[in-house]
């Protein structure tokens, strides 16, 4: 059952109330922490927002988010996501800006949201002093840090997904229509989304039947009935609204994603402990770094430097991890964890991990609508230990090893492939005359970005070109630009010009140690 601090909300909607009201009568120290955590939260997020790259699928969210409502649906529709997130984008660019700051923003906002959603009901769900804890985890993570940093969807679908739960147990808790109203609302904007909110909505759907299956036969089964019917009533609305939209989503499935490989068992098991390291330690941080720490500072004893890059990695995946597993291991045995952590986190990444055996998924992506209640699950593991000393002990632990994730992420440069560098090379020497090809073509949406008034208008779409090199391009012209991508079957094997009647006149790749953009100019004898 939820609190009487809940009574605040009325008509199923969180009002500004039902956030400040019944705060927990705990001493001034407690309040302190919490607006700490509120604070830290922020500059944690703004801090290098604008520092890396806007990366394809962040450019490609830019470009839709420039369309006309008609054409972001139909661009949506021959893509993979749905198309509600660009609506939002186009909204908020009207005001924030097609900066890189401008474009994250949306997410940055709503992973703040995000947070106080998740503590107010976390309060509830397992007490005040686990969801604190979980308010804390949720702040200094890498994980929710680096995609409140990303213009994607990935952050505003775990707001829809959190807030669709919150209504569900408000509603289940005082039988309020408005709440089952509100609920509907959320739980569509969720997966019109992103489609993996469908398997937190699963989840719900769990949780829903384990509370209502004892009580049916129960002498009162007739106001439970009532429930049920209200329950499948609200499901059906979902489904009418939805109906648009499933032939897109029809032919979304059955087209695929090409580029994805079907992993073995043991890929798919690889592929979880990847996704909890990832909650835990965040994108930029990688189990390598461990053993490549201990061989800098074998080859260099005496290096300091190496001596601390060794001690971080040490805490990050020894101490860290370790405590990680132990406090899963530990909230596993909450009743509050078992009752709804467990079907809330546990369902969705169970149902995800049997189509990874399909094929290849970025868990860590598509599920980062968990995030919050594995955050609860640490928290109320936490809570729950005997002594004050050892929760401080633990809490502060976690925090340093995410923390330390956290740094990496503001060390890393670049996000996949960064057009930066070829932007500002072709926006220095690109003559009028010049042609360039982007391969692959796709790609191209990133330089757009990037050069969003000097695009040149004579860029060729690959497979404008030959692939053997015998490229007659007319009109006296002499001088093609190639911009070749990792993506790019022959970026690793170069390109045999010099008997094709052209001449490479320079060559730039970036980064150098591990090249992913290359561009080369090429010139007739």
């Amino acid at each position: 059952m939820l609190s009487p601090a809940f009574d605040t909300v009325r008509g199923g909607v969180i009002t500004v109330a039902a956030l400040t009201s019944r705060w927990p009568r705990e001493s001034p120290a407690w309040y302190g922490a919490l607006a700490l955590l509120l604070l830290a939260a922020v500059p944690l997020r703004v801090y290098h927002l604008s520092h890396q790259n806007i990366w394809f699928d962040e450019a490609y969210s830019w470009k839709l988010a420039q369309l006309s409502y008609a054409a972001i649906l139909r661009e949506a529709a021959a893509d993979v996501h749905p198309p509600l997130y660009y609506f939002f984008l186009k909204w908020w660019i009207a005001v924030a800006g097609t900066t890189a700051a401008g474009l994250r923003s949306l997410s940055l906002v709503a992973s703040l949201v995000l947070m106080m959603v998740t503590y107010v009901a976390g309060r509830n769900w397992a007490g005040e002093r686990a969801a604190l804890w979980a308010l804390m985890i949720m702040a200094v993570s890498p994980h929710q840090i680096f995609y409140a940093q990303e213009a994607r969807m990935y952050a505003l679908t775990a707001l829809f997904v959190m807030l669709a739960v919150y209504f569900y147990d408000r509603w289940v808790s005082s039988g309020r229509i408005s709440a089952l109203a509100s609920y509907t609302a959320v739980a569509l904007l969720a997966v019109y989304t992103h489609y993996f909110a469908i398997l937190l909505l699963l989840a719900i759907q769990c949780d829903f039947a384990l509370r209502w299956l004892p009580l049916k036969e129960s002498p009162t089964a007739t106001p439970h009935r009532r429930r049920l019917l209200l329950w499948l009533g609200a499901h059906t609305v979902m489904l009418l609204c939805y109906l648009p939209w499933l032939p897109a989503l029809a032919s979304q499935t059955a087209r695929g994603q090409a580029w994805r490989h079907r992993p073995t068992w043991l890929g798919t098991l690889q592929g979880l402990w990847d996704f909890l390291l990832e909650l835990m330690l965040g994108y930029f941080s990688y189990p390598g770094d461990l053993a490549f720490a201990f061989e800098k500072f074998r080859s260099a004893p005496g290096d300091l430097t190496d001596f601390l890059f060794l001690l971080q990695e040490i805490w990050m995946y020894v101490a860290g991890v370790g405590l990680l597993l132990f406090l899963l291991a530990m909230g596993v045995r909450r009743p509050a964890a078992r009752g709804r952590f467990l079907i809330l986190f546990g369902v969705p990444v169970a149902v995800a991990a049997v189509f990874s055996l399909r094929q290849s998924l970025q868990l860590s992506r598509y599920l980062n609508p968990v995030f919050p209640f594995f955050a609860l699950i640490l928290g109320s593991s936490i809570a729950a230990m005997t002594s004050k000393r050892k929760a401080w002990m633990a809490g502060s632990a976690l925090a340093v090893a995410m923390l330390l994730g956290v740094g990496a992420n503001d060390r890393a440069n670049s996000r996949d492939s960064d057009y930066r560098p070829a932007a500002a090379r072709l926006e220095e020497d690109f003559l009028p005359g010049d042609r360039m090809v982007i391969r692959p073509s796709y790609m191209s949406v990133c330089l757009e970005y990037y050069l969003p008034r000097s695009f040149p208008a004579e860029y060729l779409p690959d497979p404008g070109l030959p692939r053997d090199g015998s490229w007659d391009l007319g009109d006296g012209k002499d001088r093609l630009w190639i911009i070749s991508d990792y993506r790019d079957p022959a970026f690793h094997q170069g390109q045999a010009v010099e008997d094709k009647g052209w001449i490479v006149e320079n060559a730039w790749w970036w980064p150098r140690e591990n090249p992913k953009v290359r561009l080369t100019l090429l010139k007739r004898p």
